[in-house]
């Protein structure tokens, strides 16, 4: 996290005055994966490497067997094309 970016519960309030509705989980998820999508390339091997395992691993949700697979090619289409949904 940059310096002067606030963390989580620390939002500043909206310019207009209007409060918005807290993003759900699944908003917050895709967020924070398209980030780490982003910052691939920064991350150590061994970094990579945990998050690459962790995603086979994961409590709470269905066990994925092509689940690397799928990142790995998402990762490489990123490194070659840019980000793309």
């Amino acid at each position: 996290m940059k310096a002067g970016n606030p963390i989580a519960g620390q939002m500043p309030a909206a310019h207009d005055g209007v409060e918005r509705p807290r993003p759900s989980n699944e908003q917050i998820l895709q967020q924070l994966g398209a980030a780490v999508l982003l910052c691939w390339d920064d991350l150590s091997f061994q970094s990579q490497t945990r998050i690459l395992d962790q995603a086979n691993d994961i409590i709470g949700l269905a066990p994925m067997p092509e689940a690397r697979n799928e990142i790995v090619k998402l990762l490489l289409r990123h490194s070659t094309q840019g980000f793309r949904q």
